[in-house]
């Protein structure tokens, strides 16, 4: 049971980000009234991707997630390429997050040194997992369950119970709300790159997706259905950071306690969670020859250290980068790009197994072969139309860097990869002869 809630910690802590909250404010504005159905629209996308998650997280349950389910599924090429999205996309978390972070902190107090918080959060949450896989598991539960509650509480206390008249919105609005809010359930499958203990662990892995992605869902409806109240009461709300408006609800200085405190566990929680799956891909590529063998090492507990040493400074190098960038907006696009290709190679890795494999696998009946292709395709579109926006915008390239940098990076990885393999070659004696001179 402890091994359920703690993965169901990791998944619910990696896609409840403080970013969300920003996001939730998009989709109030995009959806208005409406809202609370994109929202169930985009749940049910979600588990079209979940379900083939877990069709191929079944197929394979003693695979580190993505890298496998892709490299049997599309390809090597492929495989690699989606495993450096992912590793980017948890830089660009991490620099959002902070930034998201730190525009609370500074409203509450001026004087806070940015830099000097941010390695500080850096040092926590590197320690907490430095101390093992299991001490680890606990400060996430830990997080997780504060999170819950403290969202509970706060949706709660902004909700009334006087109904809403549900009017017309154009097909437009309804669908970039249903796009908004589908990248809400964003990384929850991260759970799939965790160590599996044994074979139960790994056929637990369905239930487990399917509850973190119920249980989040439950959570966006209650700050959903909270927000639409608040502006049909006419409250004024900031939908860039609209918790802060929603702790209003109380007086000085618990107002601002709660501000920061739901803030920071949120960002919190994504950091702790991202660190452990960035770590153990990391940890993979390095034990495959893609990387430098000295990432591969680990403590006398099996702590991947240098793995979780080089993620943590790579994402304060990317929260540096981010702090930078006169808005988000870039960021949103390139971090929507990589998680939607990411999650078409999912699909498209599951649709084709199914053809190919007659291994017994988790699936249902309820999603059939072509409906996996068809959100491929949904998301796809998505793809392109987020590229159209960010041309108009002259955001393309930065809305692209995700996909540069994997290329680059999948490059340098193969050429490193055969380069090791030829060394190895010439290291060999080519005939029996030579073993005895």
């Amino acid at each position: 049971m402890s091994r359920f809630v703690h993965r169901l910690a990791y998944g619910v802590g990696m896609a409840f980000s403080a970013s969300c909250f920003t996001a939730l404010g998009m989709l109030v504005q995009h959806g208005g009234r409406h809202a609370l159905v994109a929202l169930c629209a985009s749940f049910l996308l979600m588990l079209v991707v979940i379900a083939a998650v877990s069709e191929l997280a079944s197929l394979f349950p003693s695979a580190v997630g993505l890298r496998t389910y892709t490299k049997v599924g599309i390809g090597e090429f492929a495989s690699l390429m989606a495993v450096v999205l992912y590793l980017c996309l948890v830089i660009l978390v991490a620099g959002i997050e902070m930034r998201m972070f730190l525009a609370v902190a500074t409203h509450v107090w001026p004087q806070l040194p940015p830099w000097e918080t941010t390695v500080g959060v850096f040092a926590v949450v590197v320690v907490a997992h430095l101390c093992g896989w299991r001490t680890a598991a606990w400060v996430q539960t830990g997080l997780v369950l504060l999170l819950v509650v403290s969202v509970v509480f706060l949706a709660g206390a902004n909700l009334s119970t006087v109904p809403m008249e549900i009017q017309s919105l154009p097909a437009l609005d309804l669908a970039s709300a249903i796009v908004v809010g589908l990248f809400l359930f964003a990384s929850v499958e991260w759970i799939t790159t965790l160590q599996v203990r044994n074979l139960q662990d790994a056929q637990g892995v369905p239930r487990v997706l399917l509850a973190a992605c119920a249980l989040l869902a439950l959570l966006f409806m209650c700050l959903v259905a909270a927000l639409v109240q608040m502006r049909e009461r006419g409250q004024a709300v900031d939908l860039f950071i609209p918790q802060r408006a929603m702790t209003n609800v109380w007086s000085e200085p618990w107002a601002s306690a709660a501000l920061v405190s739901i803030t920071a566990l949120a960002m919190l929680s994504t950091f702790h969670a991202g660190l452990a799956c960035g770590s153990r891909l990391i940890h993979m590529l390095s034990r495959e020859g893609f990387l430098p063998s000295g990432l591969g090492r680990t403590n006398a507990a099996g702590t991947p250290v240098a793995a979780i040493a080089a993620v943590a400074l790579t994402c304060l190098l990317g929260v540096g980068l981010v702090q930078r960038l006169p808005s988000l907006e870039g960021l949103a696009e390139a971090g929507a790009l990589a998680i939607s290709s990411v999650y078409v190679m999912y699909l498209v890795s599951a649709a084709r197994l199914r053809a190919t494999t007659r291994k017994h696998a988790w699936k249902t009946t309820l999603l059939p072969r072509w409906l996996l292709w068809f959100v491929a395709t949904l998301l796809t579109g998505v793809m392109a139309v987020t590229c159209w926006e960010a041309h108009r915008q002259s955001r393309l390239g930065l809305a692209l860097t995700p996909w540069m940098v994997a290329a680059v990076a999948v490059g340098l990885m193969r050429i490193r990869q055969l380069r090791t393999r030829a060394q190895a070659l010439t290291a060999k004696p080519l005939f029996a002869s030579e073993q005895n001179t």
